[in-house]
């Protein structure tokens, strides 16, 4: 029996086909070449001209080669919307659509009283909905195996854009800083931590809750 790894890994190298073949087409192209050859044993040719004839199959190694390639990125970039960007997309308009109402109404990125109608009203429920993307955003990671880079992305696109947005929007020009350090800066301080730095804590633990209850129902 030839040996087809070696035989196509010696085609590929004479033909100039670059990059290398991945093991999974390596397989099926090997796989291909194998039935072919025990076909043309069994149909009586021998085993020298089986092998020539199986080889054959493909007239040109670098064009096929181009077309596998091809088709392999094709089914990278397929993947990468289906396990990454999509559901990244999703949730960054989830977690934006939650602060919409604090932008309309003027309050992000606004100090206000933990107590006032702003704070329950829109405050409190986006936070309770960033738990909850957390947690979503997780679990939607983990059901379509999307691995934990996705994982992080869901969790790192929400907290650049809260980021984006806080600097983009200040209440007070940011060249009045130097000029009254003492009081802009625990002001800048304390809407960066009820903005930014609460809900994305909040977030991290529903991914985390999400984490634990998987690693939970796997074990069961």
């Amino acid at each position: 029996m030839p040996d087809w790894e070696k035989r196509v890994r010696e085609l590929q190298k004479v033909h100039g086909c670059e990059p290398r073949l991945g093991a999974e087409q390596l397989t099926e192209i090997t796989g291909h070449l194998e039935e072919v050859y025990l076909g043309q044993l069994q149909g009586g040719v021998d085993s020298a001209n089986a092998e020539k004839r199986a080889l054959s199959e493909v007239q040109d190694w670098r064009v096929f080669c181009t077309k596998i390639f091809e088709a392999q990125r094709e089914e990278t970039m397929g993947e990468m919307i289906k396990k990454l960007w999509l559901p990244s997309l999703v949730i960054l308009i989830l977690s934006i659509a939650g602060i919409s109402g604090a932008l309309v109404n003027g309050v992000f990125p606004h100090g206000f009283a933990l107590n006032s109608q702003a704070a329950l009203l829109l405050y409190v429920p986006w936070i309770f909905g960033s738990f909850a993307l957390g947690i979503l955003g997780a679990l939607w990671a983990r059901r379509i195996r999307a691995g934990r880079g996705a994982t992080a992305v869901l969790f790192a696109l929400p907290v650049l854009s809260l980021i984006l947005l806080f600097f983009g929007r200040p209440r007070v020009t940011w060249s009045l800083v130097p000029l009254y350090p003492g009081r802009l800066l625990p002001y800048l301080a304390s809407c960066f931590v009820g903005w930014v730095l609460i809900p994305m804590v909040t977030a991290l633990v529903g991914i985390i809750v999400a984490s634990k209850m998987n690693r939970k129902n796997a074990i069961w």
